[in-house]
C-alpha cells in the first residue's frame, strides 16, 4: 500500500529547493532611487527587476520591434525599463505603472519563457516584492538549464597563453548571435579553458562547451568567404548608432574591442550577412582547433534553428 506523503512535504517537493534562488543577488542589488521610498510591488517595480532577468538571459539583445507609444512619458523614473520591453514584446497591453495583477505578470513570464519554448511557470500573486523576486529566480532557473551556449575563446597568435577575443556562440535563443565580451585583463590560458568560462558567463549563462581557436581561425568561422560581413546589432551599456556594419577588413579589430566604436561598451551582439560556415569550411578548421565537443555537438551548436 502506497501511502500519501504528508502535506507539508508534498508543497516543499512541488516548490523545489527554497536555496535556489539564481541570480538573486543580480536582481536586487542597487534598486533605482524611485523604488526604495517603497515596499510595494508596483508595475514599475515589476518593470526594472523583469528587465535585469531578461538581460542576464540575453546579453546586449536588440529590440524586436520599433515602439511608437508606450504608457509612460519619456523621462519618468522607468521609463527605459518599460521600453526595454516593449521593444522586445515583453509589456502586455494591461501593464500599468501603480499596480501589477496576476494575469499581466502570468503574460510577462509565459511571453519570456516561450522565447525557449518552455511552458509558462505557475507564478504566484504578486502580492509582494519578495515573491516576484522568487519567482523571477525560478525562472531563470529554468532557462538557465534550457539555453545552449558555447564559448568561443580567440588565443593571441604571439602568446597563446593571452586571450585575443572571446565570445559566446547564441543560435539557440529568440535572436541568434555572437555575444562578443571584452576580455578581462587578468584572464589566462595557462591552466586551460575551463577554468575561465565562468568569467565569461554569468548566472544564467552557464558555459560548458567550448571552441578554442587562433584568432584567424575563430573569425573564419563567421566570416568564411568574402561576401560575409559583419553587423553590429546591440551593446552593453546600450548605444543609440547600431545596427552599423563593419567595415571588410576591420572585425579583429572590434573583436578586440580595439576599435573606438566599441572602446565603451563591456560587450555587444554581432551578426552575419551572407553565406555561413559551410559544413567543407568548418572540417577544414576542426584540426586547427580544440574544443571539448564532438563534431555533431560543434555543428549543432553552429547552426540556428528553424
Amino acid at each position: 500500500m502506497i501511502r500519501p506523503l504528508p502535506a507539508l512535504l508534498f508543497l516543499i517537493l512541488l516548490a523545489g529547493p527554497a536555496w535556489a534562488q539564481v541570480c538573486s543577488e543580480e536582481l536586487r542589488a542597487d534598486l533605482p532611487q524611485y523604488l526604495q521610498d517603497s515596499q510595494e510591488p508596483s508595475g514599475l517595480f515589476v518593470a526594472e527587476v523583469f528587465r535585469r532577468a531578461v538581460e542576464l538571459a540575453e546579453p546586449a539583445l536588440p529590440r524586436l520591434r520599433w515602439v511608437n507609444s508606450l504608457p509612460l512619458a519619456e523621462g519618468s523614473p522607468g521609463f527605459e525599463a518599460v521600453r526595454y520591453l516593449a521593444e522586445r514584446q515583453l509589456l502586455p497591453g494591461s501593464w500599468q505603472p501603480d499596480v501589477i495583477d496576476l494575469s499581466t505578470w502570468q503574460q510577462m513570464i509565459a511571453s519570456f519563457m516561450a522565447w525557449y519554448r518552455l511552458q509558462p511557470y505557475p507564478v504566484r500573486s504578486p502580492d509582494s516584492r519578495e515573491v516576484v523576486l522568487e519567482d523571477l529566480s525560478r525562472v531563470l532557473e529554468r532557462v538557465a538549464e534550457a539555453v545552449r551556449p558555447a564559448a568561443l575563446v580567440a588565443s593571441d597568435p604571439t602568446d597563446r597563453s593571452r586571450v585575443s577575443f572571446w565570445a559566446i556562440i547564441w543560435n539557440w535563443t529568440v535572436f541568434p548571435r555572437l555575444i562578443v565580451v571584452r576580455p578581462l585583463v587578468e584572464v589566462t590560458l595557462q591552466q586551460g579553458v575551463a577554468p575561465v568560462l565562468p568569467l565569461l558567463g554569468n548566472c544564467v549563462i552557464r558555459l560548458r562547451d567550448y571552441v578554442l581557436a587562433p584568432e584567424k581561425s575563430a573569425k573564419r568561422l563567421f566570416l568564411a568567404n568574402n561576401d560575409s560581413r559583419m553587423i553590429i546589432a546591440s551593446s552593453q551599456p546600450v548605444k543609440g548608432e547600431w545596427p552599423r556594419l563593419v567595415e571588410q577588413g576591420q572585425e579583429l579589430g572590434y573583436f578586440a574591442f580595439e576599435n573606438p566604436e566599441v572602446a565603451d561598451v563591456d560587450l555587444y551582439a554581432a551578426v552575419f550577412d551572407g553565406p555561413a560556415a559551410g559544413v567543407g569550411t568548418i572540417l577544414s578548421l576542426l584540426p586547427r582547433v580544440r574544443t571539448n565537443m564532438t563534431p555533431n555537438r560543434f555543428f549543432y551548436h553552429m547552426q540556428i534553428p528553424q
